[in-house]
């Protein structure tokens, strides 16, 4: 994976656009994470996915509960990936990831 920025204020649009798309390939997942804070968790999903960071979603506001991150990339440097990703926590299970994520190549 190779970290590719979209240009800020665009990220919903490519969002709309790939999964508008004939060939789109979407799927969805629900992880549980090993991290403390919410500060590492973004910090380490950022890092194990390789992406870059979209809209400013690496700003955390430790009010809230579930933190929403934005990652675009480009997969074997040709094919775009976007992710949004849910990060929240959860007494009984700990730190939680869900992520959906769009390409136009399954």
């Amino acid at each position: 994976m190779k970290a590719d920025l979209i240009p800020s204020g665009q990220f919903k649009q490519f969002w709309d656009g790939i999964g508008s798309h004939a060939k789109a390939s979407e799927v969805v997942q629900t992880f549980q994470i090993p991290f403390k804070t919410m500060e590492d968790a973004v910090s380490g999903v950022t890092g194990i996915f390789g992406m870059s960071v979209c809209e400013g979603s690496n700003n955390i506001n430790v009010a809230e509960k579930a933190h929403n991150i934005l990652l675009s990339g480009l997969f074997t440097n040709k094919e775009m990936v976007l992710v949004h990703g849910i990060i929240g926590f959860n007494q009984q299970y700990g730190c939680v990831l869900k992520v959906t994520i769009r390409s136009l190549n399954e």
